[in-house]
């Protein structure tokens, strides 16, 4: 009886380790299957957020009527009341997938302005999340590079930049512009002549064959501040810009584009970009201007002299009135990130 007995608890014994074994690999199966089902609701998560970026970007009705004015006032500090997000329509949605919003906000990653676009996707009740990167500026205005000439480039730079001037000679126009902004615009001028009348006036005289055809006076309330100027030579016999003798300095920031000469006679402080297309920049002046952002050109030997003018790069006004240029705001892919939120039971 006591062999019968001890028969029984050893099998009692096994049948209990075959149990919990048992018990084992079913509950490890169930979490095996649980984690494998929750990887492939993530991943389907995932790519339908990032669906909705793809959308964001790629889609006129999104990227043109949502997400640009949104880059653009990143750019020109409107200081308007507008949303940092992107809505999707309902008809853009997966079934059963509720959010319609794609955040968007701005960063600087290695040394470039970046967008981030973040989406979110719910997928039987699991929240998952995709993280979307773009530069959002033509590289060469990132280089970090106050002046962009071949003189000073690598040829892989140099060739961007031929390039980037090449197109701007061809799209080149005077944008639209908002109240605050002023504009000098001329095609079949043999110069064009700006005069510093006071801190808040200036005086542009348009000059063909030796005789004034006209002449603008530029009046701001406060100061002369934002100019976009674009100085085209339709026909090819030559033009300049000529910032003038006065008792005042000359004072302004913007654009100046000119397929033609810059010829600086007067102290002169300028905030923004200029651009010298078959060109040069001539100093008649003892006091060297003072150029805070960029200058670019594709000009000959001596196209500028660096003892006479002082450059600094600055990324600040070349951010804010590049926006005026063709070709400056460039999106491109930079790098997504997978993330996972949380099971909402």
């Amino acid at each position: 009886m006591k062999r019968q007995g001890s028969i029984l608890i050893l099998v009692l014994l096994v049948f209990l380790v075959v149990l919990m074994g048992a018990l084992y690999i079913l509950h490890s199966s169930t979490m095996h299957m649980y984690i494998a089902r929750n990887n492939s609701i993530n991943n389907q998560g995932f790519y339908t957020s990032e669906g909705k970026i793809n959308m964001c970007i790629y889609e006129d009705k999104y990227y043109n009527i949502q997400l640009y004015p949104i880059i653009f006032n990143e750019f020109r500090n409107n200081n308007l009341s507008i949303k940092d997000y992107v809505l999707l329509y309902n008809e853009d949605l997966d079934t059963h997938d509720t959010i319609k919003k794609v955040d968007v906000s701005f960063e600087i990653i290695q040394n470039r302005k970046c967008m981030k676009l973040v989406s979110q996707s719910k997928q039987d009740n699991i929240l998952s999340s995709a993280s979307s990167f773009y530069t959002i500026i033509n590289e060469i205005f990132e280089w970090g590079i106050p002046i962009l000439h071949g003189d000073y480039l690598d040829n892989i730079q140099n060739d961007k930049i031929i390039d980037y001037i090449s197109e701007l000679d061809k799209n080149i126009i005077m944008p639209k512009l908002p109240t605050n902004v002023n504009g000098i615009n001329s095609y079949d001028c043999d110069s064009v002549t700006i005069n510093s009348i006071n801190f808040k006036n200036l005086e542009v005289v348009y000059i063909r064959e030796d005789k004034v055809i006209k002449t603008d006076r530029i009046i701001t309330p406060y100061k002369v501040n934002d100019l976009i100027i674009v100085i085209s030579d339709l026909y090819g016999k030559g033009t300049n810009l000529s910032i003038n003798n006065s008792e005042k300095a000359t004072k302004f920031d913007g654009v100046i584009y000119i397929e033609g000469d810059l010829i600086i006679k007067n102290e002169f402080i300028f905030n923004g970009i200029i651009i010298i297309n078959n060109g040069k920049i001539v100093v008649n002046t003892d006091i060297n201007p003072i150029i805070n952002g960029i200058i670019i050109g594709n000009g000959e030997e001596d196209w500028i002299d660096l003892s006479r003018v002082n450059v600094t790069y600055d990324f600040i006004p070349i951010h804010h009135y590049g926006t005026y240029l063709p070709d400056f705001l460039k999106t491109e892919f930079l790098m997504t990130k997978k993330g996972k939120i949380g099971d909402t039971k």
